[in-house]
C-alpha cells in the first residue's frame, strides 16, 4: 500500500525463476493475439511493462515515479540477484556457462522478442483495421485499435528523439501518452536503439500498405477526393503515421548532420550534451536504423506512378500536421521532407569525400595495367564470356595488404558506406520521381541543381577521389570482382536450376540477378550484426564497431552513378513511347545534370583500371547507356555530348590515339572500347555529324595495327576478328545512311585523307622509341622486327573505299588498290 511493497524472501532456483518468466512473456503474447480480447491502451501497456520488467527496458530514475520501492525495482533486483548468483558459482568451479547469467540473459532476450511481437502484432491488427475502413468508407474506428497504434509509434518516436538526439537538452521533460506511458512511471523505458529496431520493424511490416492506401486516396488529378479521403479514417491513419515517421527520420538525420558534418554544438550546453549524447557504438546503431527506416521509407514513397500523388499528398499532409501555419511552412511538405533527407545522405558521403582528400596519400598516378593484374591473383579473365573470376588478390612479390586500414575514419566511411545504400535504392527504381519532387518541393524555380544530379555528383566525386592510389584501387578492385563473382555464381545457379526443368518467372531471375548485383554482404552483414547486438544491451561495452570495407564503399559509390546511367536509359526509352512535351523537357534536365559527373567518374576508372574486366565492361556498358540517353535529346548540331563521349571511347580504342604505330599491341580494353564504339554508331548512325572525324581517324589508326597479339586472350582474338569485318561491312552499311548523314560522312572521310600522313611507314616505325612517352607502361611493344602482315587489319581500309567511292559519286564498283597492305589510307 502507498506506493510501497513488501519484498519477501524467495526460495525458488534461478531456473525456477527463468520458467515463470517465460511462462509469463508467453501468456502475453496469447493475450494480445486473441482476438476475443479487445486490445486497448491500458492492455497492451501492461503487457509492454512486463516485458520492460524482466529485462527489455532500462531505467531512467528521473521519470520514475516510485523511486526504489516500486514492484519494477523489486523484479528486477531479484532477477539481477539471480543471474549475480549463477555467475559466482560459475567463476567457483571455473565453468563458461553461467547458469544465472545465462539465465537472466535468456530472459532478457525473451523480454525484448515479446516486446517486438506485441506491437507486430498490434500493428498487423491495424492494417487490418485500416484497410477494412478503406474498403467499406466507415469514417470510425470502433475498436479504437488505430489509435493505440498511433499513440504507440508517437510513444517510440518520442523515446528515440529524446534519447538520441545531440539537442537532447531543448526537451526537459518526457511526455508519453500511449501504450508506454505506464512503463514511463516505473522508471522503465525501451533503449533508444530498441526503439528505433521497433520503428523499423513496424515500417518494414506496413509501411507498403500504408502507401499503397495513400496512393489510392491521393492520386485524382481533378483534386476533387482531397477533403473526401481525409474523413475517412484508415487513410487519416496511413497519413498520420507516415507523417510521423518522415519528421523522425528528418531528425535524426539532421541531428546526425549538424553533429559530424557541420560540427555544430551550442558551447553553453557541451556538458549536458556530453552527458546525454550516445557512445560511438550507440550512435553507430541508430544511423545504422536511421538509414534502414529511410530505405523504406523513400523507396515506398517514390513508387508512385502518379504525379498528382505528390502534391495531393503533401495537402493532406499539412492539413494532418498540427499547428499548421499561414507563412508556407507547410508547403510541399512531404516532397521538402523527402528532397532534404536524401540531401542531407548525400552531406555524409560529401564528409568521406572530404577526408579522403585531405588525407597525405591521396593521389600517387598508380594504374592497374593488364601487366599489373597478371602479379595478382584477381579478375583473370574467363574463355567463355569475358567475365571474371575472382578471388581476393594475392600478390606474388608485392607488399599490399588485404587488411590496409583506410585513411579515413571508420565512423565517417560508415556513414559514407550506408547513406550510400539508401541512395543507390532510392535511384535505381524512382528517378522519374526525384525529378517530380524537385518541380514541386523546390520553392526557387529558377532553381537548375536536380537533386539526382547531386546524387550523381556526390557519389562520382567519391568513388573519384577515394580510388586514386594504389591500395584503394586495389581494394576497390577485391570488393567489385568479388561482387561480380557472386553475380555469375547467382546467374548461373538460376540457369543450371531452368536447366534441370525447374522453372522461374522473369521477376524472380531478375530479383536474384539483381541481389548479387546491389549487395554488398560483408559490410552490411557486419552492420546488420552489431546493430542487433547493441538493440539487445547484453554487453554493448564489448561490441565494437566493425572495420568498414573501404573498396566495398567505393564500388557502391561506383555503381551508384552506373545505376543512375541505366536509368536515365529507361526514362529516354519511356520518352520515345510517350513523345510528350514535358516527359521530354524532365529528360532533357536529367541529361543536363547528370552527363558531367558520370563522364567524368567513367573515364577516371576506365583509365586507372584499364586492366579489370570487371571495370572495363561496367564503364563501356554506361557509356552505351548515357551515348542513347544523350542521343534520345540532342539535337544533331547539338554535338558537346556526343563529341565528348565519342572522342573518349575513340581514344580509349588504341594503344597510343594519335600516333600510327605499326607495332602496337592491342590489349583486351582496346577490343572492348572498340566494340562498344561500333556499337554506339550501328545504333545512332543518323544522329552523328562531326564526330565522324575522330571515328575514321580511329579506323584509319586501327588499320596498321596487327590483330594477333600474346596480350590477348583467345575470346578476344576473337572478337578482334569479327571487329576487323566491320572495315568490309563498312560499304554495306552506309546504303542505310540518308543523304545528310552520307553527306557528313563523305566530308569527314575528304577530311582524313587531305590529314593523313602518306611518310614511308619505316620511318614512322623508327620514331616509336622516341614517341614512347606514354604513362601506361607496358602498353607498347616496341618490338619493330616483328609486324604481321598476313593478320593485320591494314589495307582493310583501302578495300572499302572503291565502294565508298561509287556510293559516293553516283555507283560503279569498288575500285582495285595496288597499295601495299601495311601502309596507311
Amino acid at each position: 500500500s502507498g506506493g510501497h511493497y513488501q519484498r519477501y524472501q524467495s526460495h525458488r532456483s534461478v531456473k525456477e525463476d527463468q520458467s515463470i518468466a517465460l511462462k509469463i512473456l508467453q501468456t502475453t503474447i496469447v493475450m494480445v493475439d486473441s482476438r476475443s480480447l479487445n486490445l486497448t491502451q491500458e492492455v497492451l501497456g501492461a503487457c509492454l511493462l512486463v516485458c520492460l520488467l524482466l529485462g527489455a527496458g532500462q531505467t531512467y530514475n528521473d521519470h520514475a515515479s516510485g523511486g526504489a520501492n516500486t514492484v519494477g525495482a523489486t523484479i528486477r533486483e531479484r532477477l539481477t540477484h539471480s543471474a549475480a548468483v549463477g555467475n559466482t558459482a560459475a567463476a567457483k568451479d571455473g565453468s563458461h556457462g553461467s547458469t544465472g547469467g545465462t539465465a537472466g540473459n535468456n530472459v532478457k532476450r525473451a523480454a525484448l522478442a515479446t516486446m517486438n511481437q506485441l506491437l507486430s502484432i498490434l500493428f498487423e491488427r491495424a492494417k487490418d483495421v485500416m484497410m477494412t475502413q478503406v474498403s467499406t468508407g466507415l469514417s470510425y474506428d470502433e475498436s479504437g485499435t488505430l489509435l493505440v497504434a498511433e499513440r504507440a509509434l508517437t510513444d517510440l518516436c518520442a523515446l528515440v528523439d529524446k534519447f538520441s538526439s545531440s539537442q537532447s537538452q531543448s526537451h526537459p521533460e518526457l511526455k508519453l501518452t500511449g501504450p508506454f506511458a505506464v512503463a514511463a512511471k516505473e522508471g522503465l523505458l525501451p533503449s533508444a536503439t530498441t526503439s528505433l529496431s521497433l520503428v523499423d520493424m513496424m515500417l518494414k511490416q506496413i509501411c507498403g500498405d500504408l502507401f499503397q492506401v495513400c496512393f489510392k486516396a491521393y492520386s485524382s488529378d481533378d483534386g476533387s477526393s482531397e477533403l473526401k479521403q481525409y474523413q475517412n479514417h484508415g487513410v487519416q491513419f496511413a497519413t498520420k503515421i507516415i507523417l510521423q515517421a518522415f519528421q523522425l527520420g528528418q531528425s535524426l538525420l539532421g541531428s546526425q548532420y549538424c553533429y559530424h558534418v557541420t560540427k555544430f554544438t551550442l558551447e553553453s550546453s557541451l556538458k549536458e550534451v556530453s552527458k546525454l549524447s550516445p557512445s560511438k557504438i550507440m550512435d553507430f546503431c541508430l544511423f545504422y536504423y536511421t538509414t534502414a527506416m529511410v530505405t523504406t521509407m523513400l523507396t515506398e514513397y517514390l513508387s508512385s506512378p502518379s504525379e498528382s500523388f505528390y502534391a495531393n499528398f503533401d495537402a493532406n499532409a499539412a492539413a494532418t500536421r498540427k499547428g499548421t501555419n499561414s507563412n508556407g511552412n507547410n508547403v510541399a511538405l512531404m516532397s521538402r521532407m523527402a528532397l532534404g533527407m536524401i540531401k542531407q545522405l548525400g552531406s555524409f558521403v560529401s564528409e568521406a569525400t572530404e577526408a579522403y582528400h585531405k588525407s597525405t596519400d591521396f593521389e600517387d598516378g598508380y594504374i592497374f595495367t593488364q601487366s599489373e593484374r597478371e602479379s595478382f591473383d584477381i579478375g583473370k579473365a574467363n574463355s567463355s564470356n569475358n567475365r571474371t573470376q575472382s578471388t581476393r588478390p594475392n600478390p606474388r612479390g608485392s607488399s599490399f595488404d588485404t587488411l590496409a586500414i583506410s585513411s579515413v575514419s571508420n565512423e565517417t566511411l560508415w556513414r559514407a558506406f550506408l547513406s550510400l545504400e539508401v541512395l543507390y535504392n532510392v535511384v535505381s527504381m524512382h528517378l522519374e520521381q526525384i525529378s517530380w519532387l524537385d518541380s514541386i518541393g523546390e520553392s526557387d524555380k529558377n532553381k537548375e541543381i536536380l537533386t539526382a544530379s547531386l546524387i550523381a555528383e556526390t557519389a562520382s566525386e567519391f568513388a573519384t577521389i577515394s580510388a586514386s592510389n594504389r591500395d584503394h584501387i586495389l581494394h576497390l578492385l577485391m570488393a567489385a570482382h568479388l561482387n561480380d563473382q557472386t553475380m555469375t555464381s547467382k546467374s548461373e545457379a538460376v540457369d543450371k536450376s531452368v536447366g534441370n526443368g525447374i522453372e522461374y518467372d522473369r521477376e524472380t531471375i531478375t530479383s536474384a540477378i539483381g541481389d548479387a548485383q546491389t549487395s554488398d554482404s560483408e559490410n552490411s552483414s557486419a552492420a546488420a550484426a552489431v546493430a542487433a547486438k547493441v538493440t539487445d544491451s547484453l554487453a554493448i561495452d564489448s561490441v565494437e564497431i566493425p572495420l568498414c570495407d573501404a573498396g566495398a564503399t567505393t564500388w557502391l559509390a561506383f555503381k551508384s552513378v552506373l545505376i543512375l546511367v541505366r536509368s536515365l536509359k529507361e526514362l529516354a526509352i519511356s520518352n520515345e513511347t510517350k513523345g510528350n512535351i514535358e516527359s521530354g523537357l524532365l529528360l532533357s534536365g536529367l541529361v543536363n545534370g547528370l552527363f558531367t559527373p558520370s563522364v567524368s567518374m567513367l573515364q577516371h576508372f576506365i583509365r586507372r583500371m584499364l586492366g579489370s574486366p570487371v571495370i572495363v565492361t561496367n564503364v563501356l556498358k554506361s557509356y552505351e547507356e548515357l551515348a542513347f540517353a544523350s542521343m534520345t535529346v540532342d539535337r544533331q548540331s547539338t554535338n558537346e555530348r556526343r563529341q565528348a563521349i565519342l572522342t573518349s571511347l575513340c581514344k580509349l580504342c588504341l594503344p597510343s590515339w594519335g600516333k600510327r604505330r605499326p607495332n602496337s599491341q592491342l590489349k583486351e580494353s582496346h577490343i572492348e572500347s572498340l566494340w562498344t564504339m561500333l556499337w554506339i554508331i550501328h545504333s545512332n548512325y543518323e544522329k552523328i555529324s562531326d564526330e565522324w572525324d575522330i571515328i575514321l581517324s580511329t579506323l584509319d589508326q586501327l588499320a596498321i595495327i596487327s590483330i594477333s597479339s600474346p596480350k590477348l586472350h583467345a575470346s578476344y582474338l576473337k572478337k578482334a576478328a569479327t571487329i576487323a569485318g566491320c572495315f568490309d561491312r563498312l560499304p554495306t552499311f552506309t546504303t542505310c545512311f540518308t543523304q545528310t548523314a552520307l553527306s557528313q560522312f563523305i566530308a569527314s572521310l575528304v577530311k582524313l585523307s587531305e590529314a593523313v600522313s602518306f611518310e614511308p611507314l619505316t620511318e614512322q616505325i623508327g620514331d616509336v622509341s622516341r614517341d614512347n612517352s606514354e604513362h601506361m607502361s607496358g602498353e607498347i611493344n616496341t618490338d619493330n622486327s616483328h609486324v604481321d602482315k598476313e593478320l593485320s587489319v591494314g589495307g582493310k581500309l583501302i578495300s572499302w573505299t572503291g565502294g565508298l567511292a561509287g556510293r559516293a559519286f553516283g555507283g560503279g564498283p569498288p575500285q582495285s588498290s595496288s597499295i601495299n597492305n601495311s601502309s596507311s589510307f
